[in-house]
């Protein structure tokens, strides 16, 4: 059992080295850096997936979102905001919701949403993105292919 005092320190550890494992993208739109990347579960740290109640699998995969305000060249802070999130597989083109939800780690704040996911699988995301206070909202796509390991 993982104290609930270092938890936080698993999720951010955990999330920042699927980022790293992954491709990580971003925009910074009107002094708001949005961090985005999509990856299996299996790529996940077993111990914080299950922290966090997400399921590790292959057929898993995990879209990842994260707001940060400031100026550019300072160091921003996390923020809170209304993430909605649809994904097609082409050819198909009806898109699929993927519900988001929150994960407050104290110092960051993370959107994460799972998905099923198939072998060689392309999957475009479209990612709207309402940081909390700002009128504005932003989208941004991600498009994704991914493998089973």
């Amino acid at each position: 059992m993982i104290p609930r005092m270092i938890r936080p320190t698993i999720l951010a550890a955990g999330l920042t080295l699927a980022l790293g494992a992954s491709a990580e993208t971003f925009v910074t739109p009107d002094g708001y850096s949005i961090h985005y990347n999509a990856l299996p579960t299996t790529a996940l740290d077993p111990a914080m997936a299950e922290t966090h109640g997400i399921l590790r699998s292959k057929v898993r995969g995990l879209l990842n979102v994260g707001v940060v305000a400031g100026e550019p060249g300072a160091v921003g802070r996390s923020t809170r905001a209304t993430i909605e999130v649809s994904a097609v597989a082409p050819p198909e083109t009806e898109a699929r919701r993927i519900p988001m939800r929150e994960i407050d780690l104290g110092k960051t704040i993370h959107y994460v949403g799972e998905f099923p996911i198939e072998e060689e699988q392309i999957l475009q995301f479209s990612i709207a993105v309402q940081p909390e206070g700002s009128p504005q909202r932003y989208e941004v796509q991600l498009e994704e292919q991914f493998f089973a390991e």
